[in-house]
């Protein structure tokens, strides 16, 4: 039987968690809703820097042509 994670967050991404319950065989492997992604993008502050980066990166690319 394989276990698959299908409640993941950045914070499991973050501190480590998701990785050590990949290394020690409790889950074979992750996956995520696309619904549910875009929510706790748009409902939490953990994804904030990341997009604020992208964005400025985004708007330097469009100046320079």
């Amino acid at each position: 039987m394989a276990v698959w994670l299908d409640d993941l967050d950045r914070g499991a991404l973050v501190d480590g968690s998701l990785a050590r319950l990949a290394q020690s065989g409790q889950i074979s492997g992750a996956t995520g809703n696309p619904t549910i992604f875009a929510w706790s993008i748009a409902s939490s502050a953990a994804y904030d820097g990341q997009l604020s980066e992208l964005r400025l990166r985004q708007m330097d690319r469009t100046r320079r042509g």
